[in-house]
């Protein structure tokens, strides 16, 4: 009987695979100590069908910051329109900060690409976070308790406070405990916003 080689798989789930598979590998050594050939044999698949999907590295880190960053816009949305939930400031924090705290690794290496010389990375990201904070900032404005000068200043509060949080967490502080942080910051807030 004649031997057919397998189908190949389709294109977006061949692109899911280089995704993952690419994330795991930065997870272990960081986007700098990774080559196209080593993601091309974390994923069980040729160069040359690599190269059909991404041209570099970094046109691979762009896809997976962007789906990073429209994951969390989508949870956030779902989350802030779930009238069942507790959707009070003082949980948003919470949310904001436990959700990104659980993405440390990633953010770590978009942040650090964007700080320290990727110009590309740099702009992707500021328009990223300026998208987020309008997000955050029209959700809060649906509320009727909530005016634009407040809004702005606990969407960037939610930002900052993130991105301290993932630092120290990335960090392994054994001064910093993130879960105790995430709870204190939820109680701290619980009346004040």
């Amino acid at each position: 009987r004649a031997r057919y080689p397998m189908a190949a798989p389709r294109s977006d789930n061949v692109k899911e695979i280089i995704l993952a598979k690419t994330s795991e590998l930065m997870e272990e050594t960081g986007l700098s100590s990774i080559s196209l050939a080593s993601i091309a044999e974390a994923c069980g698949i040729s160069k040359g069908t690599l190269y059909y999907h991404y041209k570099t590295k970094e046109d691979i880190f762009f896809d997976l910051i962007e789906r990073h960053f429209r994951e969390q816009e989508q949870e956030l949305i779902a989350w802030m329109d779930d009238l069942s939930k507790d959707v009070s400031v003082n949980r948003l924090l919470m949310y904001v900060l436990d959700r990104n705290n659980y993405e440390g690794a990633l953010r770590m290496q978009v942040l650090s690409a964007a700080c320290f010389g990727n110009e590309d990375v740099r702009r992707k990201v500021l328009d990223i976070y300026d998208k987020f904070r309008n997000l955050i900032v029209e959700k809060l404005l649906e509320r009727d308790d909530c005016t634009r000068e407040d809004a702005e200043y606990i969407a960037w509060m939610s930002l900052l406070l993130s991105d301290g949080l993932i630092v120290h967490s990335q960090l392994g502080n054994p001064a910093f405990d993130p879960q105790q942080f995430i709870r204190r910051t939820e109680e701290f807030f619980k009346d004040k916003i």
